[in-house]
């Protein structure tokens, strides 16, 4: 039987892992620019004076 701890550990690993993939996006992977999806980036930084 596993124990309730090694179920734990288990399941935040996965998480993390789960985390680390949704994070990814063509900029920073070896994806292409299609699979970004159609979601446009907000990449203004400049402020209202």
């Amino acid at each position: 039987m596993i124990s309730l701890a090694e179920t734990l550990k288990d399941q935040a690993e996965a998480i993390k892992k789960l985390k680390a993939k949704l994070s990814k996006d063509s900029s920073n992977s070896d994806k292409p620019p299609s699979s970004n999806g159609y979601g446009k980036k907000n990449t203004e930084c400049r402020t209202e004076s």
